[in-house]
């Protein structure tokens, strides 16, 4: 059963770490301490969390965490279905303070001090999903690689998250460094799909990304897939 968000909030006022959840626009959370960045919707949660078991992913690539609430729901997932996610930021968002600094230009590794990194730690440990979700700390596209293979060796990906950097540039860069660790079966989920330029999604669909479905969320989720995932 996914943790509703109102128990996240009433959770994180205990994490003694000088911030807490709060809600913000229209169902999504933030952090007390910093205007951006936002998480999913709780209703998105949902359709992530239910696509994760009804399809037994198992392995799977986020970028980026922000603060851990899509980390934490797939997690989620993940510990029914005995898989495993690796998410991956380098905080840079938090650190400008606006949903725009993540970009392919303003290169910006931060460490664990990073707030948004503490708070998805706190989530984790708290859902009991430590065995389910690796934290990383990285910059798209030149970290990827690294990172999925220091977590997965040479087991491909049943499934990658893209919400990092909304430049039609960086969501391109994401996009093509995670393709190779793609299994032949997989799904490939978008947030703020709006912002996918159309010569990605015709790289997508040429190869072999035939079945799509967009879920009319206000932050356009969208996916995806080819073989036997739906």
């Amino acid at each position: 059963m996914l943790v509703p968000y109102s128990s996240l909030i009433e959770s994180s006022k205990q994490f003694n770490l000088g911030f807490n959840l709060e809600s913000s626009i229209d169902d999504s959370l933030k952090l007390s301490n910093h205007y951006h960045p936002w998480s999913m919707r709780e209703h998105e949660a949902k359709i992530v969390y239910d696509l994760i078991i009804q399809n037994k992913l198992k392995s799977g690539f986020e970028i980026a965490t922000a603060f851990g609430i899509s980390a934490s729901v797939m997690g989620q997932a993940l510990k029914v279905t005995n898989g495993k996610l690796v998410t991956m930021d380098a905080y840079v968002e938090e650190n400008f303070n606006y949903s725009g600094g993540y970009d392919i230009n303003t290169k910006l590794v931060k460490n664990t001090d990073a707030d948004g990194y503490k708070m998805a730690n706190a989530l984790i440990e708290l859902l009991g999903i430590t065995d389910n979700v690796a934290l990383e700390i990285g910059w798209s596209p030149d970290d990827t690689g690294t990172i999925i293979e220091r977590t997965f060796g040479s087991t491909k990906l049943d499934f990658a998250f893209i919400d990092g950097g909304h430049t039609q540039a960086q969501i391109d860069a994401d996009v093509k460094a995670v393709f190779p660790y793609l299994a032949d079966d997989c799904i490939l989920l978008f947030h703020d799909h709006v912002d996918v330029s159309e010569d990605t999604k015709e790289f997508i669909r040429y190869n072999g990304f035939i079945n799509e479905k967009n879920y009319h969320t206000g932050f356009n989720l969208y996916a995806y897939s080819k073989g036997n995932k739906k």
